[in-house]
């Protein structure tokens, strides 16, 4: 059956196919916007210090997003 289609036939047949093939692919996922900074609570100190140099400075240079560094609000200041 294959051998007796014409060439416009085939020619036909195979823009269908390729249609099919491109309408059914699915796009891949749109990757979100690259945030500006994130912000990280610590507790600040020689832990906040030590964070920073072992983690949060690495991650600046590898992903060109800042990291902004908060301390906790006392509770006081909470309940206010």
């Amino acid at each position: 059956m294959i051998a007796n289609l014409s060439r416009a036939a085939a020619a036909v047949l195979s823009a269908l196919a390729i249609a099919v093939i491109v309408a059914t692919r699915q796009s891949p996922a749109q990757e979100p916007a690259k945030p500006e900074k994130i912000v990280v609570n610590d507790s600040g100190g020689a832990m906040g210090s030590w964070m920073r140099k072992a983690y949060f400075d690495n991650y600046e240079k590898t992903y060109g997003i800042r990291v902004v560094e908060t301390s906790p609000t006392d509770f006081g200041k909470l309940r206010a």
